[in-house]
């Protein structure tokens, strides 16, 4: 049998021990409170939003902090709150700037309040949600398998085919992609360029005709009332970005900018028709836009990102006529496993970056004719 012995001095340790850890209890159990009785967010589009906070205090507060989140991404934005402090009442207001810190609309942004007090205690308040949405309009909602669609002024049949097509996109995307999760997707529809260009950040590319958020699950397009050639070419197009994303979400790489808006075109239905010729032409002219160069972002020139745009929808073609959808399929598991893009294309299809571009021009052209073929 084993005999624990404690000393006179250990047992004095521990007998301060207890104190103290009772003593911190104590404090613990002491430390300010706070409570809130009313909590708003408040919309000024497009500039940004304004909270105010109200509440009681059974201490000196010293801080007032708004933190705010984006939809579900992780990161957090701070933003110092001014207050007053009148005996145990304490008023808050804080404005959150998003012509300096972008935050593209229709989202739905997740927020609480830190308050600290003079002894450094900390209190915080549950979070809650606040839309931050385009309230230059009247939106109406409609739902789907995997969408929502938010739209204004239009009739309720060209809604249902709105709502119809982003559906049938999501699941033929899913089925290609095949995802492992997914979310839902929310589009906002705008009746012209000009409603839509004011969600725009500062210095945009004045051609884009809508916006994909992948990480925000949004769409943002214009589709003119009763357009049905452009509900067609603009929606599968965008939940195309947006499965693929939900697809190859990892903490290490996302798709080049070539695949992504090669898929994309793809998955669209019309506006491609001058692409065979634009591609033709660059080869001919030696022009042809190295698939190195579009792996980060397209050229911010339009006629040469229409040029990116073509060779992106000439080149998944390709693939897709070599390798099917399989290809496809493995090219989507191969960046959902974080590799890099040159890894992607060897693992997915066994060759390099080079040798696919050049097997696909080979295939359009005579190979007596690619001289000076990459830009």
């Amino acid at each position: 049998m084993r005999i624990f012995r404690l000393s006179w001095v250990s047992l004095s340790l521990l007998c301060s021990l207890w104190a103290a850890n009772g003593f911190q209890a104590n404090m613990a159990l002491a430390a300010p409170t706070f409570t809130a009785s009313d909590s708003t967010a408040t919309a000024d589009f497009p500039t940004g939003m304004s909270f105010a906070l109200a509440g009681t205090a059974d201490g000196t507060v010293t801080d007032v902090e708004l933190v705010y989140k984006e939809a579900n991404l992780d990161i957090l934005e701070l933003v110092t709150a001014t207050f007053t402090q009148d005996g145990d009442q304490i008023a808050a207001q804080a404005d959150a700037d998003f012509t300096i810190n972008f935050l593209p609309v229709g989202i739905d942004l997740t927020y609480h309040w830190v308050v600290t007090f003079d002894d450094e205690s900390i209190v915080e308040t549950d979070p809650q949600i606040a839309p931050w949405i385009d309230d230059r309009f009247d939106w109406q909602l409609a739902e789907g398998e995997g969408v929502q669609i938010y739209s204004y002024g239009r009739d309720q049949d060209f809604v249902d085919f709105m709502v119809a097509t982003s559906e049938q996109a999501f699941q033929d995307m899913v089925a290609l992609y095949q995802p492992e999760k997914t979310f839902p997707i929310k589009i906002w529809a705008y009746a012209s360029g000009k409603d839509y260009a004011g969600t725009l950040a500062t210095n945009s590319q004045e051609w884009s005709a809508g916006s994909a958020y992948p990480d925000l699950q949004v769409i943002q397009a214009v589709i003119p009332d009763g357009s049905e050639s452009e509900v067609l070419r603009v929606l599968p197009h965008e939940v195309s970005h947006q499965v693929l994303h939900m697809a190859t979400m990892n903490p290490f790489n996302s798709p080049a900018t070539w695949i992504d808006e090669g898929l994309a075109t793809h998955a669209q239905q019309g506006g491609t028709d001058d692409y065979p010729g634009i591609v033709s032409d660059a080869i001919d002219d030696g022009e042809i836009l190295s698939l190195r160069s579009l792996i980060s972002a397209f050229p911010y020139d339009p006629t040469l990102a229409r040029q990116a745009y073509a060779q992106s929808y000439s080149v998944v073609g390709f693939i897709k006529d070599q390798w099917g959808d399989e290809g496809i399929l493995a090219i989507v598991l191969a960046y959902r496993d974080g590799n890099s893009h040159e890894d992607v294309i060897q693992i997915a299809l066994g060759m390099s970056i080079e040798e696919l571009q050049d097997a696909w021009i080979a295939s359009l052209t005579d190979s007596s004719s690619l001289s000076g073929r990459a830009a």
